[in-house]
């Protein structure tokens, strides 16, 4: 699924080098400050990914169009609120 594709994706971007800093620091490294919110919203964000891909997978076989659909959408503004933001805080220099 490609839900599943998108939180692996995240991961190994959050995970590789910071090309603005080099030096092999990761981005995770470089942009998680102690007592930040971007580790929790990188946390949150695999989540929900995971959790909108299970819930896809459910009302696939549950061949379910309506909850298809229901889970589509909310998987779409969640990702908007929280996905992307996540995806900015660790590569706004």
């Amino acid at each position: 699924m490609a839900v599943i594709l998108d939180a692996g994706v995240l991961i190994a971007f959050v995970f590789s080098e910071d090309t603005y800093r080099g030096g092999g620091i990761s981005r995770w490294d470089a942009y998680r400050s102690p007592g930040g919110v971007l580790g929790g919203m990188f946390v949150a964000s695999v989540a929900l990914l995971v959790s909108i891909a299970a819930a896809l997978a459910y009302a696939e076989v549950r061949r379910s169009l309506r909850l298809f659909r229901a889970v589509t959408l909310t998987g779409i503004g969640c990702a908007l609120l929280l996905v992307v933001p996540t995806i900015i805080g660790f590569s706004t220099n």
